[in-house]
């Protein structure tokens, strides 16, 4: 079996970023950070780099849109190769017509790698209880939820949603995403009143 070092400590980092007021059109924010840290699967150290970003949009009141972007990195201290990417990028459009009427999507795409895990001592491959090599691990998966809200007074409403998840195996090439799970749901509260 594999005994991986006893602990990886006085791993340091450091981060910048920077954040707008909240304006009445749109606000703006992004940051960096980088530094050591633990590759918790081999018990080895490792460098990272995250960088990520977010912007509100409020063209009117009616509308509003949001977006965040994140990006993390991690590579293997001892030889520099990468040991996990991902990305995810997600938008958020909300529009409101009336009072009572509200629409809202969500989407988000996530693209994550990471590589067969390798000792933290002799940098070889780690093999799997019955001796078989892991192979590298790729996941691309698309989600998006939609809500339809109607609240035509106080205590009465009725919301339905529906929401979706997709991926693309890597083994399908150029081929589209495939439909893994749906779900919907539906919600209705009125409120008697004397």
């Amino acid at each position: 079996p594999y005994v991986p070092p006893a602990e990886v400590s006085g791993l340091l980092s450091g981060s910048l970023g920077f954040t707008t007021p909240v304006f009445k059109t749109f606000n703006l924010g992004a940051g960096i950070a980088t530094g050591q840290t633990p590759v918790f699967v081999e018990g080895s150290e490792g460098r990272v780099v995250r960088l990520s970003g977010n912007a509100g949009f409020r063209p009117s009141q009616s509308l509003r849109a949001e977006g965040q972007i994140a990006y993390v990195k991690i590579s293997r201290a001892f030889d520099r190769s990468r040991y996990s990417r991902t990305l995810l990028p997600r938008v958020k459009l909300e529009y409101q017509p009336t009072r009572s009427f509200f629409f809202r999507v969500i989407g988000e795409y996530r693209g994550e790698s990471v590589d067969a895990p390798r000792s933290a001592t002799t940098h070889l491959p780690l093999l799997l209880s019955d001796g078989s090599l892991p192979a590298l691990s790729k996941v691309r998966a698309l989600r998006t939820d939609w809500l339809i809200s109607f609240e035509p007074n106080p205590g009465t409403v009725a919301f339905f949603g529906y929401g979706s998840t997709l991926d693309r195996p890597e083994e399908a090439g150029s081929r589209p995403f495939r439909r893994q799970v749906d779900g919907f749901f539906l919600k209705l509260a009125y409120q008697f009143r004397r």
